[in-house]
């Protein structure tokens, strides 16, 4: 092992100091990439997927070593406690996996099959029509509206109208609920400024995932840790709330706020099913009433949850600072003549 090391170059004995004159120790770090570090009893991560990538031992000063990453890895506290670091990072590992679960589940609202997505919809809407003639109820129909990533999802008619073709559905009573904006049409957010967006960043969000569980192992063996990989998890996991925030507030700012009727819960539709600003029930004697009940549905609960348990991963994994001897050239000296 140590042959492979890098030699330093020889030093006079009037040095001040043999920290500025010669290159940093580099065996705790290479070590650490080969499995063989001698921190507590020899133990290491199980796999050799979960050790320190050959390229942080062929780049320190890129990956490890430079004041950015030393900077950042200091940040927290628990680096000596075996035991607090043990209960958080595998804390946060837990509520990584659970994310994960969660993430995929919603994911599944992409779907056009109408039993997936009704399990899976963001949102859901009942829909209570009562059509009213001389002022008495004459018949009442119910019906539930799925919004999914990729259309919407009919029960009555147990169909999935993708946003592409919902315009082309106007003869279908049960879109009266979508508002003209003057183009005709409403669902153009839909499929224009959201679907293609939010399929992209929770398919990306999903792919994130999975890097991050071989380094939170490598981060539960302190023999093994390295700032390099904290600051990795930190941004990979940022990156994934971020996309989990943008397929959240885009679904509710780019189509369903801008698609629904989303300010009153009862609407009312003359006898051709049109909803002129005019229209009122006593002015008509043929009119329908048409009630809206909003609930979120699974699919968006469980993204909302996941992304929130997502971000706990991120802030374990901040909280625990990396051990010592990633910053402390005199610690990684000693490591060195041992």
């Amino acid at each position: 092992m140590s042959s492979s090391l890098p030699t330093a170059p020889p030093i006079s004995p009037s040095s001040s100091s043999s920290s500025t004159t010669k290159e940093p120790p580099k065996k705790w770090l290479m070590d650490r990439v080969q499995g063989q570090s001698k921190y507590n009893n020899n133990e290491r991560p199980p796999n050799p997927c979960c050790w320190v990538s050959p390229f942080v031992g062929y780049f320190p000063k890129l990956f490890e070593t430079n004041l950015c990453c030393r900077s950042f890895g200091s940040i927290g506290c628990f680096s000596g406690n075996e035991l607090f670091r043990f209960c958080i990072l595998h804390f946060g590992f837990l509520c990584n996996v659970i994310a994960l679960l969660m993430t995929s589940y919603a994911a599944l609202s992409i779907s056009l099959e109408y039993f997936l997505l009704s399990k899976s919809a963001f949102q859901e809407i009942n829909i209570t029509e009562t059509v009213f003639n001389d002022g008495a109820a004459f018949s009442t129909t119910m019906n539930t509206v799925y919004l999914g990533l990729s259309g919407i999802g009919i029960e009555k008619q147990q169909i999935v109208i993708v946003y592409n073709d919902l315009c082309a559905y106007t003869s279908l009573a049960i879109l009266n609920l979508t508002a003209d904006n003057g183009n005709g049409c409403n669902w153009i957010g839909c499929f224009k400024y959201f679907s293609m967006n939010c399929i992209i960043s929770i398919l990306l969000s999903i792919a994130t995932f999975f890097p991050t569980f071989f380094m939170t192992q490598l981060r539960m063996y302190s023999g093994y840790d390295i700032n390099c990989v904290k600051n990795t998890l930190s941004l990979v996991g940022i990156i994934t709330v971020l996309l989990n925030l943008n397929v959240i507030l885009s679904y509710f700012f780019l189509c369903a706020r801008s698609a629904f009727y989303q300010d009153d819960e009862t609407v009312y539709f003359n006898g051709e099913g049109d909803n002129p600003s005019f229209v009122q029930p006593t002015d008509v004697s043929y009119y329908i009433e048409t009630n809206y009940e909003w609930k979120w549905s699974w699919g968006l609960i469980m993204l909302v949850a996941g992304t929130g348990l997502k971000l706990i991963d991120v802030l374990c994994n901040i909280f625990v600072s990396t051990p010592t001897i990633t910053r402390d050239i005199k610690e990684q000296e000693v490591y060195e003549n041992i």
